[in-house]
């Protein structure tokens, strides 16, 4: 895999394997996980065991005089025994919270189901982060192995024209040209090799690969094939109406917004609970009097609330205005959305013509520069002819590899825009 150019399936792979961010994505979701088997809980009875074990040291007493005013001293009883202990087990169950507890659970599960569509976007903006870089890096090789082509061409003309006037058949004026045009390449060249570099660097700290496996090539620039060549805009915007997922996080939040009101709303109404207690109880002055009778209870607990300074009917209040604000940010996003499917649909149109036209133009380029070369070796035209031509052929062949990146970034960014990258 080091050894050879990184395909962009590898280089992608690889950024959703390591991506840090992705990583977070994932502690998310398993805290929101976590957080719905919570809300279950909150519908299940609760059920717990207790029991305490108590030895007194000094009784307390109850001082009682029965004779009344006179020389006769009050009566101190004490109360209690020396051990005492208790068990037991009590359960408590909720019956009726005014849709609270219900309403809670299905908070729970959207916010389940927001973790997972986050983890979902961030994978996309990494697929997309990384198709990005990988364009570049294709773009860079290929303008790179382009500009190594002319400057062998340049260097062949400048060899070329120096027999020339080794013979006196070109003159110095000729000859200073094609060096001139020879050397002007080099420095391109090496602007290129720098640039590729960088992009280098910054491609596999993306990968947050180790320093031992950084990567130092990429394939060649390629036209990726357009899976939407039949579709029209129109059904574009319906796709990504279905299947963009910032409108499917609204959804979600709106869910939670309902929820959130109706919250507000039980928070209003009585509250029913059933409880029930089971223990065994004993008191004794030694230890081994210790005889435990068994006691048990039900209670069925109405709360009613009556007064609260309006603080209930201000949550509503708050709850209703928080899902009207998330319905106008929806009607925005769908607008947003669609303004975004046009503009990539339009660049992505536009490129594909301008990847017809200069490939013809590379084609005529070429040409060019070879009739170019014939008629100066035939005399018919000057040297710089022949550099114009070459300098015609790289502009026309860096055009035509600038076309073929636009109509890659273009689709790239139309799978976004309808969520099928």
């Amino acid at each position: 895999l080091f050894g050879r150019g990184l395909k962009l399936s590898e280089a992608e792979a690889i950024a959703l394997e390591n991506n840090l961010q992705l990583q977070l994505a994932d502690e998310a979701l398993r805290k929101a996980e976590i957080s719905l088997r919570d809300a279950i809980g909150a519908v299940l009875p609760s059920i717990s065991a207790y029991g305490q074990y108590t030895k007194n040291y000094e009784l307390p007493v109850i001082v009682i005089d029965f004779d009344g005013p006179g020389p006769a001293p009050a009566t101190a009883i004490p109360m209690g025994s020396v051990y005492s202990s208790t068990g037991g087990v009590s359960l408590s169950q909720p019956i009726f919270t005014g849709g609270m507890v219900y309403s809670g659970y299905k908070i729970a599960r959207e916010g389940v189901r927001l973790a997972e569509l986050s983890k979902e976007q961030r994978e996309m903006d990494i697929i997309k982060t990384i198709r990005t870089l990988y364009y570049q890096l294709g773009l860079l090789s290929s303008l790179e192995k382009a500009t190594e082509r002319s400057l062998e061409s340049a260097k062949l003309n400048y060899e070329t024209v120096q027999k020339k006037l080794n013979v006196g058949k070109a003159n110095q004026f000729e000859a200073l040209q094609a060096q001139v045009g020879y050397e002007s390449l080099r420095p391109q060249l090496i602007n290129l090799k720098n640039q590729k570099q960088i992009l280098l660097t910054n491609f596999n700290t993306f990968l947050n690969v180790p320093p031992t496996q950084k990567f130092d090539s990429v394939g060649e620039l390629i036209q990726e094939k357009n899976p939407f060549q039949e579709k029209s805009l129109e059904e574009l915007k319906v796709i990504a109406a279905e299947q963009r997922l910032e409108l499917k996080l609204m959804r979600s939040q709106k869910s939670i917004a309902v929820n959130q009101k109706r919250i507000a709303v039980g928070q209003a109404l009585p509250m029913v609970s059933l409880s029930a207690d089971l223990r065994h109880q004993a008191q004794a002055d030694k230890t081994e009097d210790l005889d435990y009778y068994r006691s048990r209870s039900t209670a069925l607990v109405v709360s009613i609330p009556l007064f609260n300074g309006g603080r209930k009917l201000a949550g509503i209040q708050k709850a209703k205005i928080g899902e009207k604000e998330l319905e106008l940010q929806s009607r925005q996003m769908e607008l947003l959305i669609e303004a975004d499917v046009e503009s990539a649909y339009l660049m992505l149109r536009e490129s594909e013509l301008k990847i017809e036209s200069n490939s013809r133009l590379v084609e005529q380029a070429a040409e060019a520069l070879r009739l170019a070369r014939l008629m100066y070796d035939n005399g018919s035209v000057t040297q710089l002819e022949v550099l114009n031509a070459e300098s015609g052929w790289l502009q026309a062949q860096s055009a035509y590899l600038s076309s073929i990146f636009e109509f890659n970034v273009a689709l790239t960014s139309l799978k976004s825009a309808i969520n099928q990258l």
